[in-house]
């Protein structure tokens, strides 16, 4: 279900003008957040900023 989901959401934003590695990226995210829902990304420049941010990279969760 959920493969059919993402694609639906890659077929529909190129469809209206996305472009496709947008919208390719669009059902990525959708699929990980399923797919893993306490994940989180971080970047450096966040963990930086961000204590909390910082703290999840340490713990290995971003």
């Amino acid at each position: 279900m959920l493969a059919r989901i993402a694609g639906t959401i890659y077929t529909e934003a190129v469809s209206h003008g996305v472009p496709h590695s947008l919208a390719q990226e669009m059902a990525q995210d959708y699929w990980i957040r399923e797919m893993h829902p306490g994940a989180v990304v971080v970047t450096e420049g966040e963990a930086r900023r961000h204590p909390q941010a910082r703290e999840a990279s340490k713990a290995g969760l971003g």
